[in-house]
């Protein structure tokens, strides 16, 4: 049974402090038997930073990825990998949760070893003000000893850990485990319950717009230069797989595109960006795209001036949207209290940080 209590505790005693900055690495078991556990973090990664900004906190967030129980990650490894490091951008570490493909086949899975690798391959903050946090989900057993060793260097490290226990079937092997595991780290397990019931929360917002959205917004963009065809094609790539493949979290990411920390940030590869403070005149013709090589500096500049128009447009259309989509967020999470799986791993992570910010 979740304890939500719990996970609120935990919430509170790592973030309540005078810090305004929080690292948070997720460390999560990639293997067969956590399946689901792939999309539930794609939802997580985007919703964390948009319930953040919906409440208007200056507090930093800076987030890494930790996966282990994946025949690709390396024997060698104990099958562990950090896939992106601690201040890796929101859309690389989504785009990686992408690609990581679901899995149904059983690989050997070592929590012990993918938390040494949070504490030892993460570059973390040395500053003392800085909260630090470690939330480690998965399932199955643990070797004991050797996850104390490593609780007690994260001790040292003032990094806290959070065990999750990922129960994906009734059974919920190794759960015993995880409790010493909790215990050792000084906090109480939280078990998340895999969200399979159908249940239809009725949407007041209009979901069609937004996912009709994703297009409208992508043309907006003008990739320039080798960096821009690389980030464009991730970004479409990101696009079309969350469309076809959770909507949900396609509308978690659209939203967090079109939040404002994210207008002008994309000055590096998107021609758009980069004039709003850049001279077009002084880039490297060679870059920009073929179709506006015969265009003049003039033209240019007006071709560009329609385009960051079009994206107002369309940032301010999603936005009217927010208000009615964050009401349907906050009514659904409330009801998932009541039913099984608590609206699943990322319902219950939104959960605390919206309980924290109330």
């Amino acid at each position: 049974m979740f304890k939500a209590a719990s996970l609120l505790f935990f919430i509170l005693e790592s973030l309540t402090s005078f810090s305004q900055k929080t690292e948070i690495v997720f460390c999560a078991d990639f293997s067969g038997s956590t399946n689901g556990m792939v999309k539930e973090l794609q939802k997580t990664i985007w919703a964390t930073v948009n319930q953040f900004q919906a409440v208007k906190s200056s507090r930093e967030l800076s987030f890494g990825l930790v996966g282990y129980g994946r025949k690709s990650f390396e024997k060698e490894n104990y099958y562990s990998k950090v896939i992106n490091p601690l201040g890796t951008p929101v859309n690389d570490i989504g785009y990686a949760l992408v690609k990581l493909q679901v899995v149904v086949n059983g690989c050997d899975a070592y929590p012990q070893k993918a938390l040494n690798d949070c504490l030892r391959s993460i570059k973390w903050s040395e500053a003392e003000d800085v909260n630090r946090i470690v939330v480690l989900i998965g399932n199955g057993g643990v070797q004991r000893e050797d996850l104390k060793k490593e609780l007690k260097r994260a001790k040292k490290l003032n990094i806290s850990v959070q065990p999750i226990f990922y129960k994906a079937n009734r059974s919920g092997g190794g759960i015993e485990d995880w409790k010493f595991f909790a215990k050792e780290a000084g906090t109480t397990l939280i078990v998340s319950e895999a969200f399979n019931l159908k249940i239809e929360f009725k949407k007041f917002y209009d979901s069609n717009f937004i996912k009709c959205a994703g297009e409208k917004y992508l043309a907006t963009l003008v990739p320039f230069g080798i960096k821009g065809n690389r980030e464009f094609s991730k970004m479409k790539k990101m696009f079309s797989n969350l469309k076809e493949t959770a909507v949900e979290n396609f509308e978690e990411m659209l939203v967090f595109q079109s939040s404002k920390n994210m207008q002008g940030v994309y000055g590096s590869w998107d021609l758009v960006d980069f004039s709003k403070t850049n001279n077009i005149a002084d880039l490297n013709r060679k870059e920009i795209p073929l179709f506006l090589n015969s265009f003049s500096s003039e033209e240019l500049n007006k071709y560009l001036l329609i385009k960051r128009g079009e994206r107002v447009v369309i940032v301010e259309k999603i936005r009217l949207e927010l208000g009615k989509r964050n009401e349907f967020v906050t009514r659904r999470r409330l009801k998932s209290k009541n039913f099984q799986g608590k609206g699943g791993l990322s319902n219950i992570i939104v959960e605390f940080l919206l309980d924290k910010f109330k």
